[in-house]
This record gives C-alpha cells, structure tokens and sequence, in this order.
C-alpha cells in the first residue's frame, strides 16, 4: 500500500514541477500574440453603433491576465460566454463557448495578411443543429470594427468602443 500511495504522490510532484517549471515553447502568451497581430486594443466592451448597445454588446476581458480572455456577447434574447486562449500544444488561439440557450461553440482564431482576426467556428444549438461560421473583425480605428458574421445569411455591425 506504501508503494501505490508513493508512486501516485511521485507523479502528482512531477506533473506540478512540469507545470510549474517555464518552458520556452509556452513563452510566448496570448497578450504577446494580440500585441504582434495589432489586436491587443480588443480588450473591452464593444456596442453596435446604431443603438448604443441596445441591439449588440461584446466584451473581451482578462480572465487570467495574458492567458485568457472571456468573451461576453448579448443580443436579443441571446448571451453567450466563451473563452479564448492558447492551445499548449497546437499553439492555435483556440474559442470555446456556449449560450444561455443551451448552444455551443468551438473554433480557432487568425489574423489574416489584410489585419483581419478571424474566428472560423462550428456551432451546435440547443436543438442539435449543427453549423459552420466564420466572424470576420475589420479595424478600421482603434475604438471602432467592422464584425461581419460569414454565414448562409450574412450579418454586418458597426461596433464602437463603449
């Protein structure tokens, strides 16, 4: 019994030392990938220009400074909350989230050569419908962006920094 109960405290001590010592592939961070991509001025609330934020609002917030982002969404009856960081091993800007409609997301984000971050996603709604989609964010300042949501039936906002 001594045995099992020293190997299973061996391997707790060795994966916490594996986590715990730096490792210069996790170097880099995700504040360090939005800052060499242009997009670190994403961090905050965002509204459709229209309305104020009546129809649309999107945050990005640090949940775990330089490491994760959560992202919060609401329009219409509709709010979302997801995650966004660094897959350690891939090292792809992963997007996992769900809806207060039982809905659920998964993706992987880019910056393309133009400057635009790209989230390209499949969804599944509380109905087990299953999707693809692409949202597409254009800068066109630093407190304004162009979200265009590439889906059978195409969406554009205006959003503006609140």
């Amino acid at each position: 019994m001594k045995t099992t109960c020293f190997s299973i405290r061996n391997v707790a001590l060795a994966t916490l030392v594996a986590i715990a010592v730096p490792n210069v592939a996790s170097a880099e961070n995700l504040a360090d990938r939005l800052r060499e991509a242009k997009w670190d001025h994403v961090i905050g609330t965002w509204v459709d220009e229209d309305s104020g934020g009546e129809a649309f609002q999107l945050a990005f917030a640090w949940k775990f400074e330089d490491q994760l982002i959560e992202v919060t969404s609401k329009y219409e009856d509709r709010e979302s909350v997801a995650l966004m960081g660094i897959n350690g091993k891939s090292r792809n800007v992963f997007h996992m989230g769900a809806d207060n409609q039982g809905g659920s997301v998964r993706g992987n984000w880019n910056v393309e050569e133009n400057g635009d971050a790209v989230l390209k996603a499949e969804y599944t709604l509380a109905d087990g419908k299953e999707g693809e989609m692409s949202i597409r964010f254009q800068r066109v300042d630093t407190d304004t962006t162009v979200m265009k949501i590439e889906t059978t039936e195409p969406i554009e906002v205006r959003l503006v920094r609140k």
